[in-house]
């Protein structure tokens, strides 16, 4: 479920104020709930992964990476 953050927390679950965040853990669920850190977001519905457990989604290159560029001339004049 989705929570909205009232008080910035930190500890096995940390958070800044006003944040939203998901909690599948019940007993912090409780805790933090209790201790007035976190508030239900209601009419917000849960994401779905679009990905498989076998991991098939598709890799894009990293942006930072810096490659060569393939030389297209040939030294030996081949």
């Amino acid at each position: 479920m989705q929570y909205k953050v009232l008080v910035g927390f930190s500890g096995a679950i940390s958070a800044p104020a006003n944040a939203v965040i998901t909690i599948t853990d019940k007993v912090m669920e409780k805790d933090l709930l209790k201790a007035g850190y976190i508030a239900p977001v209601k009419g917000v519905e849960e994401p779905v992964s679009k990905t498989d457990d076998a991991g098939d989604a598709e890799e894009k290159p990293n942006k930072n990476s810096k490659s060569k560029p393939k030389n297209t001339d040939d030294a030996d004049g081949e």
